[in-house]
């Protein structure tokens, strides 16, 4: 079953963050949320890619399969938190499966939407793209900190 965000629940959402009341009343009306059972695939590795996914509520488990098959969760994302960016944004299919670990509400935002956004709104569609590159950098960040940590942090 799918229903819509309220502008409230959109504005908990880092990705919204300083878009203007009107624009979150208009992408509440227009975005899709929909329910997920504890242990339901939201998407599979290998997916097409057409979409992100915030969380409104529960958490979603994101795993990565390696060379032999084995699965590996990667990461958790609960509340106010999104995924499949990567995929979007790299217009290439999904490189993770994600799992819902609980009851989840998911706000579901199509390529279709974004592109809609930039073409009645540029302003919108920079600051929700500058939020997008924000949370990029921020990964990109832990995970080259987490390499250096297992490497025992020797230098060069």
């Amino acid at each position: 079953m799918s229903t819509r965000a309220s502008v409230d629940e959109l504005a908990t959402i880092p990705l919204f963050a300083a878009l203007e009341a009107s624009t979150l009343r208009e992408l509440a009306a227009r975005l899709t949320v929909r329910r997920w059972a504890p242990g339901e695939m939201v998407f599979d590795a290998g997916d097409a890619s057409g979409s992100i996914l915030a969380v409104l509520t529960g958490s979603v488990e994101l795993e990565r399969r390696d060379r032999a098959g084995r699965a590996w969760v990667i990461a958790t994302r609960g509340a106010g938190e999104w995924f499949g960016d990567v995929g979007l944004i790299g217009i290439k299919r999904r490189a993770v499966g994600a799992r819902a670990l609980v009851e989840s509400r998911l706000l579901e935002v199509p390529a279709r939407e974004l592109h809609e956004l930039a073409r009645r709104d540029v302003k919108a569609y920079a600051l929700l793209t500058m939020n997008l590159a924000r949370e990029l950098a921020r990964k990109v960040d832990r995970l080259e900190q987490e390499l250096v940590e297992r490497r025992g942090g020797s230098p060069g």
